[in-house]
């Protein structure tokens, strides 16, 4: 136990900050006094780290990392302090109780309600264990999840002591009984200690080993078999990573669904599926690979059991046994087992299950590849899955966001509009939200802020659990220009916990807003250097080329893309590209026509849209930009080809026509009078005035300038 040094009225931090109240508790990581913050006017919670803890926070880079944690499930560390040699750390307070009092005075809980807490208490575990480098909680307990009965919020506390790696694993410095799993006790000889002291017997070794075979070498077992032995000695002393965490998650989740606190020994755990309280066969698979006693069987880190649990529906008991070999049948028996498990489960046969799991395999590595950047990887997937059930909006969702993050905003709105207006695609709730915050991201980077907004509350209406969209509805507000509606949003986000850098570029945003520019690239350099958001740093790359564009400063807009497009992620390098491109064609417009200048900046442009379409981008505005540099920078005959696969890729689309026609006319120009022959000009010219009509872009400016091209060569007689 920790020695208290702190007591009522006692003043801690620079000029005596917070005022101590109260001590609270004592748990793993130390003992928790109450607080007033007179700087932030509010009570918070003061923790007394641990003897021996303080070695874990000695980085700066550690501790910044820990103070830079924001999410709406985990408490916000505000400072770390230190008095008589010892680290304290200051959170806000969190309202309400324990689970572990909770379980005290009800016994146990309802699995529905276990269900919620668990997919947050997951979310919170997979942000963590998402930094760099991963955050391990390793106290996940009952009495470290604070339930606040007005908000109905469950909260994961008391990770401020929490371990980031230094090396592959670390060592824990304590053990939870129950909760703890095997690797989290330093020897086996401390393991059968604590087994001895909890049951008040002294056992020999002998006693402890028994006659079982390989005790010290054989292979793992399965959880809760007898023979637990040898997967307990070969995984104790391994040290803690993610899988630790899981461990404690699942230990957790059993206590509160059964009221039976996980035993200390192993060997005595029955598994939950042996209970009889009526609990789900796919929830209860969950729990029992969360706690299997080999860290190779378990989920490897908090990501991927959020992802199990938020598809807890598409998981079969059946199928899960199945794929880990632990009921092996013949194949002529497996008709009758899936019969059965179809009866049991309300029709899900074992097929239909082995399905599913193809469909959330190829869906998970569609996302991955997104985050990869490979954006026509993650299509490709989304249309494996497609082929799997064309009816569920997952796949979908992946083709979207593939499209909006690539940069192809019509692309997505097209096809979001498509799948949220079609009888036959479904989704849950949350599903569709995701749909419709994607759709309002790609209209409002269409600037098309009304129609922005409108899916953002559309998404809102659907799922409130995502404070994401309150952001990007304040942000499309604001673009819009409603910016005291954009202010309310907002803080409504905050309200909700939004991420702090999520905050920071919002603010940014409304800054840009209000055209206080240089306000803005501060608060988008900020985001960008210090955030750990990807999207958020690809927004803040996009947005602070908005900036430079704003103060007219062409050449710091093209320094500061060209240093980004080497430094930024792989994910968004295709955007970073784009928007390179984009500015050099800008100064391509801003120099002297037909200079050297001039040509070098259609060459620069080409380059990096040219490593789009290497990429596979094959965008019908790609290859016009292509085409038009090619022609711009003495290309003619390769923007003659540009034309054609334009032409071939989109035949009832003019502006491949139009291309082709400024291309032609481009290539006459340069001849010898005797030689020019405006024939096929003429033709081309003529399909592309006939479609431009059809589709009500005879007006557009390209047609425009193209009839300019057409009227001055028949002036002049060519045609």
């Amino acid at each position: 136990m920790s020695e208290e040094l702190l007591y009522q009225g006692q003043r801690l931090g620079d000029g005596g900050r917070y005022i101590i109240r109260q001590k609270k508790d004592e748990g793993g990581g130390g003992i928790i006094y109450l607080a007033f913050d007179q700087n932030l006017q509010m009570e918070v919670a003061v923790k007394q780290i641990k003897d021996g803890m303080p070695s874990y926070l000695e980085s700066r880079v550690e501790v910044d990392i820990l103070k830079k944690l924001s999410h709406q499930h985990l408490p916000k560390v505000l400072d770390f302090v230190e008095y008589d040699g010892t680290m304290f750390t200051v959170m806000n307070y969190i309202q309400g109780f324990s689970l572990a009092k909770a379980l005290q005075n009800q016994g146990r809980f309802m699995q529905r309600d276990v269900l919620r807490w668990a997919i947050d208490i997951s979310d919170a575990l997979a942000y963590l264990h998402s930094q760099t480098p991963p955050v391990i909680h390793s106290d996940v307990k009952p009495g470290n999840i604070m339930y606040d009965p007005q908000t109905r919020q469950v909260t994961l506390i008391d990770f401020n002591i929490s371990l980031a790696f230094k090396k592959n694993q670390l060592e824990s410095t304590w053990v939870t009984k129950g909760y703890s799993p095997p690797e989290q006790f330093k020897t086996l000889a401390d393991y059968f200690t604590a087994v001895d002291n909890t049951y008040g017997q002294t056992r020999t070794d002998q006693e402890r080993y028994g006659n079982v075979p390989g005790a010290y070498n054989s292979g793992p077992t399965h959880v809760f078999d007898r023979y637990t032995l040898p997967v307990v000695s070969q995984t104790i002393g391994r040290g803690v990573d993610t899988r630790s965490d899981v461990y404690s998650f699942g230990a957790t989740m059993y206590h509160l669904l059964t009221g039976h606190k996980p035993d200390i020994d192993f060997n005595k755990i029955i598994p939950i599926s042996q209970f009889n309280i009526g609990l789900n066969p796919s929830f209860a698979s969950i729990i029992e690979k969360c706690m299997a006693l080999n860290p190779n069987e378990r989920y490897k880190d908090g990501r991927e059991l959020s992802y199990a649990l938020h598809h807890i529906t598409e998981i079969d008991e059946e199928y899960i046994a199945y794929k880990k070999g632990v009921k092996r049948r013949k194949i002529a028996s497996i008709a009758l087992i899936a019969a059965g498990a179809a009866m049991m489960l309300g029709g899900f046969t074992l097929n239909r299950n082995i399905k599913n799991s193809e469909y959330n395999s190829l869906i998970a590595r569609a996302e991955a590849q997104i985050d990869s950047g490979n954006f026509t990887e993650a299509r490709d997937l989304a249309d494996e899955a497609k082929e799997i059930d064309a009816s569920r909006m997952d796949a979908y969702l992946v083709e979207v966001t593939s499209h909006y993050k690539s940069g192809e905003n019509a692309e997505a709105i097209e096809k979001a509009n498509e799948v949220l207006g079609s009888s036959t695609i479904k989704g849950t709730d949350q599903v569709k939200g995701d749909v419709y915050f994607v759709l309002g991201d790609s209209y409002m980077e269409d600037e098309r802020y009304k129609d922005g907004t409108n899916c953002f509350s559309k998404a809102l209406e659907l799922y409130d659990g995502n404070n994401l969209y309150y952001r990007d509805y304040a942000v499309c507000l604001a673009r819009g220009g409603d910016l005291d509606e954009a202010e309310n949003i907002l803080d409504k986000a905050i309200k909700a916990n939004l991420e702090q850098d999520s905050v920071e570029y919002a603010q940014a945003e409304i800054a840009f807003a209000k055209n206080n520019t240089e306000e803005a690239v501060t608060k988008f350099q900020d985001v960008l250097n210090t955030g750990t958001d990807k999207e958020l740093k690809t927004r803040s790359i996009l947005m602070l080329s908005k900036c430079y564009i704003e103060l007219g400063d062409i050449d710091r807009r093209i320094d500061f893309l060209t240093e980004q497009s080497t430094k930024a992620d792989v994910s968004i390098q295709t955007r970073v590209t784009h928007e390179l491109a984009d500015a050099w064609l800008t100064k391509a417009q801003t120099v002297p026509m037909d200079s050297v200048e001039t040509a070098d900046c259609y060459t620069n442009a080409l380059f990096n849209y040219q490593k789009m379409y290497s990429g596979g981008n094959r965008t019908l505005e790609l290859l016009c930009s292509i085409s038009v540099c090619q022609q711009n920078s003495g290309r003619e005959e390769e923007a003659l080809v540009t034309s054609d696969e334009i032409i071939q890729l989109f035949p009832d689309n003019y502006r491949g026509y139009c291309r082709k026609a400024f291309v032609l006319a481009a290539i006459e120009q340069k001849k010898d009078p005797a030689e020019k022959n405006y024939t096929e000009f003429n033709e081309v010219f003529q399909k592309a005035r006939e479609l431009s009509e059809k589709e009500g872009a005879e007006g557009s400016e390209d047609m425009a300038n193209l009839i300019r091209t057409y009227n001055s060569a028949r002036e002049e007689g060519w045609i």
